[in-house]
């Protein structure tokens, strides 16, 4: 847990302090892409893009658009998520990054490339990878890709190194995992944390980020330990309900009446029935 006089990159504060910089964002994005990319026309942390009164907006950690038309949302993801909510994220969040794109009656060859990045520091997927790239394929031709100009990828801090070939993206991984960065991207982005995190004039941004760190560690322990609790408490009542239905068959009491008492369905009663070795119809 990092304290106010030394956030690290995976805090929400610094990372979006440190990759605000045009430079240092594009090196970040053409280690992750393994291209390169245009000069940055423009970027912007925490850029809104309003849903209107009847849809979701979202909010960008770090916006990008390039020379080319390029757009890129770059996003810090700390402290673990679910896989799922992270894919449905993005899906949603690359729906948005082509708003206004285009103008009245621009022909759709003039959308740029679209890249959602989601830098991680826990394992996702299979854990096998540190980096996850997604293109449409086809599901009756895997050969076939749809050419929509649109990527998603996932990099994984924790992820398996194999087959990563690019060194500075590896250490500059190794050093969002806590490591003593190595390399000169890595050392690089040390510097400008070190700096960062000297500056008197970053002390009262520097407080409130650690304010709002702790707070966000403190109710995803709460509400982990809430869950716990709630966990325990369903098993023991399914525990129950089990030993009570187990007991009513053995009674030999109908189908119906162990139904009503425990409101549990007929196929979880047949369930335990046969699991025991009992019938439930006689």
């Amino acid at each position: 847990m990092a304290d106010e006089q030394s956030l690290t990159i995976t805090s929400d504060y610094m990372f979006k302090k440190v990759f605000g910089q045009k430079p240092l964002a594009k090196q970040l994005i053409e280690k992750i892409l393994k291209i390169r990319i245009s000069d940055i026309e423009e970027i912007q942390t925490e850029k809104a893009v309003d849903g209107g009164p009847h849809e979701r907006g979202v909010r960008y950690d770090i916006w990008i658009k390039d020379a080319k038309n390029t757009r890129i949302d770059v996003e810090m993801q700390s402290g673990g998520g679910s896989e799922e909510i992270l894919a449905l994220r993005s899906r949603y969040y690359q729906s948005r990054l082509d708003q206004d794109t285009l103008k009245p009656g621009e022909p759709y060859p003039e959308l740029g490339n679209s890249y959602i990045i989601f830098l991680c520091d826990f394992a996702i997927f299979r854990g096998t990878r540190c980096r996850y790239t997604f293109r449409d394929i086809c599901e009756e031709d895997k050969s076939i890709t749809l050419e929509d100009r649109a990527w998603r990828i996932f990099v994984s801090s924790k992820g398996g190194r194999g087959g990563e070939t690019d060194q500075e993206l590896l250490d500059f991984l190794d050093y969002i995992n806590g490591q003593k960065p190595k390399g000169r991207f890595a050392c690089k982005i040390n510097e400008e944390v070190s700096k960062i995190n000297r500056d008197p004039k970053t002390k009262e941004e520097r407080k409130m980020a650690f304010i709002m760190l702790k707070e966000e560690h403190d109710k995803i322990f709460d509400d982990g330990k809430a869950k716990g609790i709630e966990i325990g408490e369903k098993r023991g009542e399914e525990k129950t309900i089990k030993s009570c239905i187990l007991g009513m068959l053995k009674k030999k009491m109908s189908l119906k009446d162990i139904s009503e008492v425990n409101s549990a369905s007929a196929d979880l009663i047949r369930k335990i029935a046969k699991e025991n070795g009992l019938s439930c119809d006689y």
